[in-house]
């Protein structure tokens, strides 16, 4: 004897027998229709190694700070990181000073006369100039932080006014 075997549905097979007398032939054929199986939706992310490294998505899942991609970044067609963030976060404008420098200016004050105050840049984890951070080109960012007040992350400094993260693109 001879058996057959075949699968209709996944997980469920069907079986046939087929008897052969000795010396003899049997033709066998057997079809299948082809039938669509509806598989659940998923989704795939991608994590930026650079990004996991530093903790960016540690700090983002806990819910602390304001977060954006360069997707998030690119919706209003901006230049300049100070363009993109323009009304974004609130308590942080954009303000030019007398030199004209533009800098990225926290509303929640210094901590010491309770003024505005410009807020640092870390670029790549790497302090930088606050004018860096204003008039850095989008196109070459991957993701930005913005932290203020208490939320600021502690390895970089209890700063009141706040921080602002600038992770660049690697490719």
């Amino acid at each position: 004897a001879v058996f057959a075997l075949h699968r209709h549905r996944p997980n469920a097979p069907r079986t046939a027998t087929v008897v052969v007398q000795p010396e003899r032939t049997v033709e066998l054929e057997a079809s299948m229709s082809v039938q669509p199986i509806a598989l659940p939706a998923i989704e795939v992310s991608v994590r930026s190694r650079t990004l996991e490294q530093n903790g960016f998505y540690e700090r983002a899942d806990a819910g602390r700070g304001t977060q954006f991609s360069l997707l998030d970044l690119q919706r209003s067609s901006p230049v300049v990181l100070s363009d993109a963030l323009r009304g974004r976060v609130p308590g942080v404008t954009v303000e030019q000073d007398a030199s004209l420098a533009t800098r990225l200016v926290s509303r929640r004050g210094d901590g010491v006369g309770q003024g505005p105050c410009a807020m640092p840049v870390f670029i790549d984890g790497v302090p930088g100039m606050a004018e860096d951070g204003a008039l850095f080109p989008v196109e070459a960012i991957e993701a930005v932080e913005v932290y203020q007040g208490l939320e600021v992350p502690v390895q970089y400094g209890g700063n009141e006014c706040g921080v602002v993260f600038i992770w660049t693109r690697t490719n």
